[in-house]
């Protein structure tokens, strides 16, 4: 639930953060078809500017586009991010012979694992929902991977960004746990399960 909450509210701000990144780069629709930013070639618009135009030309639907890619993209991701870090701390305590929550660098390097892991496993459904989102037309997710498998002469398409993807996302997600566990601490709650913890 509190998942779902977190996308319905970050859906709007991904669609104007990806058409901000792509101003100037993408040539503008045919003729009737819907404008996805106001200055295709290279005026650069506000963040406030492009959600306006959304919201004009698109409406509801088109600040929400793109929702069922990102739910397909974080559910899977959210999985892999969690499984892989608690997996890897353990492994780095264990190395390090100290318990995995008084131990500063297994956080650290299980965070920096647990974000390369999920980013580069869930890349091509990234493309695949950046291409929905910032698309000058509504298409569905199938018409857009063949798209991109046709443009591309093979799946390479998909894993588009793939490093600097990964790269960026191992640096958020040690900030992202070790402020977790610090939490944890701070608050004397454990995130183990009774079965985990004996009781």
């Amino acid at each position: 639930l509190a998942d779902t909450v977190f996308l319905l509210l970050w859906v709007p701000a991904d669609v104007v953060s990806q058409r901000l990144q792509i101003q100037g780069l993408v040539k503008p629709p045919e003729k009737g078809a819907v404008r996805f930013h106001p200055y295709p070639h290279g005026a650069v618009s506000s963040g406030w500017q492009i959600a306006m135009d959304v919201w004009r030309s698109e409406g509801v639907v088109g600040m929400w586009r793109g929702l069922g890619a990102t739910l397909a993209v974080h559910s899977p991701s959210s999985a892999l991010f969690w499984l892989s870090y608690e997996h890897a701390k353990r492994w780095f305590a264990q190395m390090l012979h100290v318990a995995p929550e008084d131990s500063l660098r297994a956080q650290v390097a299980a965070g920096a694992i647990a974000g390369a892991a999920s980013a580069s496993l869930t890349t091509p459904l990234d493309t695949i929902k950046t291409r929905v989102q910032c698309a000058p037309t509504a298409k569905s997710l199938t018409v857009h991977f063949w798209e991109i498998v046709q443009e591309s002469n093979g799946v390479r398409g998909l894993f588009r960004g793939f490093m600097p993807r990964v790269l960026a996302s191992m640096p958020r997600s040690i900030v992202s746990l070790v402020g977790y566990e610090l939490a944890l601490k701070w608050a004397n709650v454990s995130h183990l399960l009774p079965r985990d913890t004996g009781l």
